[in-house]
């Protein structure tokens, strides 16, 4: 019975659902008003409600997702707005209602996911509007548990980076196993494989305090796990020898006969200063059941000496850089025939020129004491750590004898002309094990192990 306008329209403003609206009509000519005649009586019916946008998240969702539908609504009449959801996985429906759809029980990978959402104001539904579709994507495997054994390698040990627990792929998916490894802080690629492809460090490149970091992911061919990680720090050693009684006796074999060419490395840790008069013997390899050299590798007035003897004539040569009591040094001689040369710490040092055949050989290698000597006197032992020690069947390169100085004896155990190798980190025990063929292991006798180690 309210007027609520005088026009020939009436703006939606000036009424609402429900309401009953009457219309009145009355002619007029400009000059006098005609009869009125009334419309029917209209009722405001009730406007159904509107979605006007429907997303899913995630966008893109994995096999174990659940899936959110939101949706945004309008009603002309104010009125609150329920909604109805219908979930299709495929193109079929799940028979689901809710505003969430699990995937670990609706869908899996590469499945096609849509819902459509139905508004009610009360009253009655509005159109029902389908979301954009989303496709279930490939879930990467888990992270594998892994460790690397020996837990406590020694040099010279494979490592082998093991899985401990094997990852799970929720899309059943077969899984395989991806390894790398760092070396100290740097990449390492020369692997082997033992279970999986590059799962193993051979034991060549352990040396002493390395660590070594092995990463190892999952893949089912579509996705990648997260890395799982083991480290392994190697444990070094040296043999300590006391300067009176300590020596290690590597029986006679043929060839240790060294006689034209040959290379002697040794790491070495002086204990005292040399005598000026005498030289300290490293290691080399009696003439005969005398205590004469063949050839050996001295530590003399602080600098390294190389001598030979045939049993007449006796060259040698001396480096012209001191050692220094109480730290590491590289010392090595080379012969090639017509050359004798010594190294300290990686660098030349000195060299003299000589043809000599040193000739056969019938006496162990000794190892810190003059070949056959029974004197208790420091004058004829080693007084100090030793490691590393290394017999070539040739002359080294500089460039050669420059890697060895750098720690990377690995590099070497596998040469040809490699005769024997000490590595003197047994850490146990009075063997001294040659690890380049296993062919010449020593007896040690006294002297004390020790964790003290050059590289």
């Amino acid at each position: 019975g309210t007027l609520v306008g005088t026009s020939s329209t009436l703006s939606p403003s000036r009424f609402a659902k429900g309401n009953t609206i009457d219309l009145t009509v009355t002619p007029y000519d400009s000059t006098n008003l005609g009869a009125a005649a009334s419309a029917s009586t209209a009722i405001v019916a009730d406007t159904p409600p509107v979605v006007t946008s429907v997303s899913l998240t995630p966008s893109t969702p994995t096999t174990n997702s659940v899936l959110t539908a939101s949706a945004t609504t309008t009603d002309a009449d104010g009125d609150s707005v329920s909604l109805r959801y219908a979930w299709s996985v495929n193109g079929v429906l799940t028979g689901t209602s809710g505003s969430t759809l699990n995937g670990a029980t609706y869908f899996e990978r590469d499945d096609v996911v849509t819902v459509s959402v139905t508004p009610n104001d009360g009253e009655r539904d509005g159109a029902a509007v389908t979301s954009s579709s989303v496709t279930v994507r490939n879930t990467a495997p888990t992270a594998p548990g892994v460790a690397i054994t020996p837990s406590s390698p020694t040099p010279s040990d494979d490592l082998v980076c093991g899985v401990t627990s094997a990852s799970t792929d929720v899309d059943g998916d077969s899984i395989s196993y991806a390894f790398s490894w760092t070396k100290n802080g740097r990449a390492y690629t020369t692997t082997a494989a033992t279970s999986w492809s590059g799962d193993t460090v051979a034991g060549v490149d352990v040396h002493g305090a390395d660590v070594f970091v092995c990463s190892a992911t999952a893949t089912d061919g579509a996705g990648t796990s997260a890395a799982a990680t083991s480290t392994v720090s190697t444990t070094c050693g040296s043999l300590a020898f006391n300067g009176s009684t300590t020596y290690i006796n590597v029986p006679d074999a043929p060839d240790l006969d060294l006689r034209s060419a040959m290379t002697l490395s040794a790491w070495v840790d002086l204990a005292r200063e040399t005598s000026p008069s005498s030289a300290m013997p490293i290691f080399g390899k009696g003439r005969d059941t005398t205590n004469t050299y063949a050839w050996g590798l001295f530590a003399y007035r602080m600098s390294p000496q190389f001598d030979l003897y045939d049993g007449a004539r006796n060259p040698y040569v001396d480096g012209t850089s001191l050692m220094s009591v109480g730290a590491w040094h590289h010392v090595v001689a080379t012969y090639d025939g017509t050359s004798m040369r010594v190294y300290l710490d990686g660098v030349f040092q000195a060299s003299v020129a000589t043809s000599i055949d040193v000739g056969n050989q019938s006496s162990a290698v000794s190892i810190g004491k003059w070949p056959n000597s029974t004197v208790a006197s420091s004058a004829y032992y080693f007084n100090g750590n030793m490691a590393h020690v290394m017999i070539f069947s040739s002359a080294l390169s500089a460039v050669d004898i420059a890697g060895l100085s750098d720690g990377d004896v690995g590099a070497f155990v596998d040469r040809s002309d490699l005769v024997a190798y000490w590595p003197l980190d047994e850490g146990a025990g009075t063997t001294a094990y040659d690890r380049a063929t296993g062919a010449h292991n020593g007896v040690i006798t006294g002297g004390s192990w020790s964790r003290m180690c050059p590289i």
